[in-house]
């Protein structure tokens, strides 16, 4: 019994020392209410949480500056995180408008042999001869009374026309007549010059007009009753070189290569009219053959400005 009563004695003072309390019945132990230790416990626990929730919280507040937010927890301290930076950059700039349409483009040049002006009496590029009929790329052709057909050389635009033993001779039936004012144009390229008195033809309407080529590279213009203008050197060999003879009623003018280089005042009068026959690149009716080439002739019942005979020229 002394034993016995000593152990227990321990055990008893064991769980006073421990600060519970022991129920006689054997049932349980429970925690006193008061026990300090245990509230110091506890208290230290609580404090622990609450330091690392503090310090959780404290954490995620010095990322986004706020409570944690699922949406935004890889912000950067003063820097709009991703999202914010997203929506706040400015909206695309709209595309740049079309690019305004081409301009339209330069009316094409006039026609060289316009058929549709009526001042043109004679038009003749000598690109394509078909039997007897030049048949230029403009749709104006003459046909050809000639015995003995020219020949086609390259010319200074496309083809020229070369004499043979007769001169070029179109059907004259009146189409040729000029009265008041006239032109005569024509690239020409001169193998030989004449000598001594005599002459070459380059256009001629017997009996009306017409522009010769004499001794020394010397260029005249007759028009018949109205007078006569020339000018002296004005072709040379081997090159080709544009030559014009203008009428305006009043002045007789010759250029070359588009340069007005020689005028008289006309007799008061008009050009002779008639249908007595044409030849080109020779003397009408007769003789007198171009010893070279002849390309872009045209004849004009009209006086051509100083300028449209500059454009022919630049050709």
């Amino acid at each position: 019994m002394t034993v016995r009563a000593n152990v227990l004695a321990w055990v008893l003072g064991m769980i006073t020392a421990t600060g519970c309390t022991f129920d006689p019945s054997g049932v349980s132990f429970a925690a006193a209410a008061d026990d300090g230790g245990a509230r110091t416990d506890a208290s230290a626990d609580a404090s622990a949480d609450a330091s690392a929730d503090a310090s959780a919280d404290g954490a995620a507040a010095s990322v986004d500056g706020g409570p944690v937010d699922a949406q935004r927890i890889d912000a950067v301290p003063g820097a709009p995180d991703a999202a914010r930076a997203i929506d706040a950059a400015p909206p695309d700039a709209a595309p740049p408008d079309a690019a305004p349409p081409d301009a339209a483009p330069p009316p094409p040049p006039p026609l060289f042999c316009d058929s549709a002006d009526v001042t043109l009496r004679g038009c003749w590029r000598f690109e394509t001869l078909t039997g007897f009929t030049f048949f230029d790329d403009e749709s104006f052709y003459d046909a050809l009374t000639t015995a003995v057909l020219p020949t086609l050389a390259p010319g200074r635009v496309g083809m020229a026309a070369r004499p043979a033993s007769t001169a070029i001779t179109p059907v004259d039936s009146g189409q040729f007549d000029a009265t008041t004012s006239l032109t005569i144009e024509a690239f020409i390229r001169v193998d030989r010059l004449p000598t001594g008195s005599n002459s070459m033809g380059l256009f001629d309407a017997d009996g009306q007009y017409g522009l010769f080529l004499y001794r020394g590279g010397e260029v005249r213009c007759t028009g018949g009753p109205v007078g006569m203008v020339s000018g002296a050197a004005l072709l040379g060999v081997g090159t080709f070189t544009h030559v014009a003879c203008v009428y305006n009623g009043a002045t007789l003018r010759l250029y070359r290569d588009g340069v007005d280089v020689a005028a008289t005042v006309a007799v008061p009068g008009t050009l002779n009219t008639g249908n007595i026959g044409v030849s080109i690149a020779g003397n009408a009716p007769s003789g007198d053959i171009l010893d070279g080439l002849i390309d872009e002739l045209r004849v004009f019942s009209s006086a051509r400005t100083p300028a449209e005979i500059a454009a022919a020229a630049a050709r």
